[in-house]
């Protein structure tokens, strides 16, 4: 290959991906709905990240003498709780931005979890067939007769409640849908040319696994885990509503809703404003793992 070659492929290796990021951009900015989930994911992940800077007071404080104080545009409302106070006095607003902070960091990490192990015991299990295939499949399809919020229920009631233990019980849970996902996938992907080649070139079946056919998998992958992030977010806070999630003390959209039950006869905002969150994020996952699918999988795709 002359040096002009080498150039024009290695100008040819930049312009690609500066071509993909332009035709999604152009694709998001086509949908209006994929456009305003964008939005609700970025304000949630900024409001989790800047929430010790901008969370107008402390949202462990207790001040039994400001409990239940409305929203500030209803009559006895005040500009320093701007969505009121709950039972024990706590500012809502304060709490609901540190609670994002739970909900995101519960929701990726999880499904990072999920789909690591997943993933790697889907290669495994597609590739290799035989028995690993047999018991690693035979593990999933036993985990799935149970129904998810049991089996959740048990593993937090053995492990006890904190951040870290929702977060391996969420990854636990979920791990079988992208290890049955990608199974299928590789079923069909290592019966291809190019898989063919690199086996008679001698490539090991590890580097095959992971540089040949895994790559081709990413696209489910990623739509699976979008959706994957929005379950975990609500399972997050089921759980805490449940009092099986985060401990108390931790501010958590769930546990907001959960305490908030006590005092639902008295006072409409300490529920209605954790719930508006919890919807308004699930929804924009939602819609731009729609738009994802649509994008990544060329049967939908339609330019």
């Amino acid at each position: 290959m002359t040096e002009r070659e080498d150039a024009q492929d290695s100008i040819l290796h930049a312009i690609q991906p500066r071509r993909g990021r332009a035709l999604l951009v152009r694709s998001l900015l086509k949908s209006k709905l994929a456009l305003i989930g964008m939005v609700i994911i970025v304000l949630a992940a900024a409001t989790a990240l800047t929430a010790p800077l901008l969370a107008p007071a402390d949202p462990s404080r207790v001040a039994v003498a400001e409990r239940l104080r409305p929203p500030m545009w209803q009559e006895g409302g005040t500009s320093d709780n701007i969505l009121g106070t709950d039972s024990l006095g706590r500012d809502i607003l304060s709490r609901m931005m540190y609670g994002a902070r739970v909900s995101l960091l519960v929701g990726c990490v999880s499904v990072f979890l999920a789909g690591l192990i997943g993933v790697s015991l889907g290669l495994v299990a597609g590739y290799l067939g035989g028995w690993p295939d047999t018991v690693l499949m035979r593990i999933a399809d036993i985990q799935m007769a149970f129904p998810f919020i049991l089996l959740a229920i048990t593993l937090m009631a053995v492990l006890g409640s904190s951040l870290g233990n929702i977060i391996i019980t969420l990854a636990i849970t979920g791990w079988v849908s992208y290890a049955r996902m990608v199974r299928g996938q590789v079923l069909s992907l290592r019966e291809k040319e190019f898989v063919d080649a690199a086996r008679c070139v001698g490539v090991p079946r590890l580097r095959i696994m992971w540089r040949h056919i895994l790559p081709n998998t990413i696209s489910p992958i990623i739509v699976l885990a979008s959706f994957g992030v929005s379950a975990a977010i609500v399972a997050e806070a089921g759980l805490s509503f449940l009092g099986l999630g985060v401990p108390l003390s931790v501010p958590s959209w769930g546990a907001m809703l959960s305490q908030a039950r006590e005092v639902q006869s008295k006072a409409w905002w300490p529920a209605v404003f954790p719930g508006l969150a919890i919807t308004a994020t699930v929804f924009g996952i939602n819609v731009v793992g729609d738009w994802l699918r649509d994008v990544l999988d060329p049967h939908l795709r339609k330019d």
